[in-house]
């Protein structure tokens, strides 16, 4: 993102001139250096971005990006059919619900009667949203996009395999667009994102399996790359999950085999006859400071709907 985006956010936010000045000052003294295999070197200085671990970027990025998105839905509204909207409960007002973003993540859906529709719609509205990103010196991966959709009525598969073959869609048409959130199945059971958190901690686990083996690392180094890469990836998400005692209970026995891998010889317990047992899952949480996974889950659902009552709070 560009920093003179980002600056005009700061300025707006920011609560003195002071402040502003010292919350520009980690991106305008940004350097970088670049060298190569035969010991030559260039220093840069960059006009986007921000430096790693700059705790302040995510909330500055989603400002300033959010910004141009939101001037990008009231276009839409403006100047686009097939939009679609609900109305707010608490105000009455209507609201356009197509467009919904994570992160950097835009999902947007529309209505439309054929392809010949769809195609408009999508080079129109993809056209506004790269205006409005290359302000910020930012740009959709139109690579990574993906469209879908479902026709009804006489002519609805006529209409589908135009879509389908269509080479003026701004991304690529697929049956089954890929989903980034949790799977809920249709009784309500989430025993599929249990076993995604799962599948998680184990890649986790094994992708830094060279570190864990590594012998001098120090314990608090070893704790810190445990609950990041798998204990609070097995609870990524959970917080609007309804999961079941057992469920929850697989995920905590999940955690603590392999934060016995991890401890090694410190989650062994030799006997005076030199029998070898494992450390009790108490004492395997002591070791390594954590939480079991049911208080742990309890404690996040209820920040969670902290952070929704406060939202409701602060705009209404």
């Amino acid at each position: 993102m560009a920093h003179a985006a980002m600056e005009e956010t700061i300025d707006v936010l920011a609560p003195t001139a002071k402040m502003a000045r010292l919350l520009k000052h980690r991106h305008q003294q940004n350097w970088m250096v670049i060298t190569t295999n035969t010991g030559d070197w260039v220093l840069l200085k960059p006009g986007t971005g921000g430096l790693q671990g700059d705790v302040l970027m995510p909330d500055l990025f989603g400002e300033t990006y959010e910004e141009k998105l939101q001037d990008w839905i009231t276009w839409k509204e403006l100047n686009t059919t097939g939009n679609i909207y609900a109305v707010d409960p608490i105000t009455g007002e209507r609201v356009e619900i197509g467009t919904t973003v994570y992160a950097d993540d835009v999902n947007e859906l529309a209505i439309a009667r054929s392809a010949a529709e769809t195609e408009d719609f999508e080079r129109l509205s993809t056209q506004k949203l790269n205006a409005g990103l290359y302000v910020l010196k930012l740009g959709q991966n139109m690579m990574k996009a993906e469209l879908s959709g479902h026709y009804m009525g006489p002519g609805s598969r006529c209409e589908y395999q135009k879509a389908a073959e269509s080479e003026h869609l701004p991304g690529r048409w697929t049956p089954c667009p890929r989903y980034l959130g949790n799977w809920l199945h249709h009784s309500g059971s989430c025993a599929e994102n249990i076993e995604r958190r799962k599948r998680a901690m184990q890649e986790g686990y094994y992708n830094c399996r060279g570190f864990w083996a590594r012998p001098g690392i120090p314990h608090e180094h070893k704790r810190g790359m445990f609950l990041s890469m798998i204990y609070n990836t097995g609870l990524s998400g959970m917080e609007c999950e309804q999961p079941t005692w057992t469920q929850v209970q697989e995920l905590e026995n999940t955690a603590m085999h392999y934060a016995r891998k991890v401890l090694g010889a410190e989650g062994v317990r030799v006997t005076a006859e030199g029998e070898r047992h494992n450390k009790s899952n108490e004492e395997i949480r002591r070791l390594l400071r954590l939480t079991n996974m049911h208080e742990e889950l309890r404690i996040r659902k209820l920040n969670w709907l902290q952070n929704i009552i406060n939202f409701f709070i602060f705009f209404y």
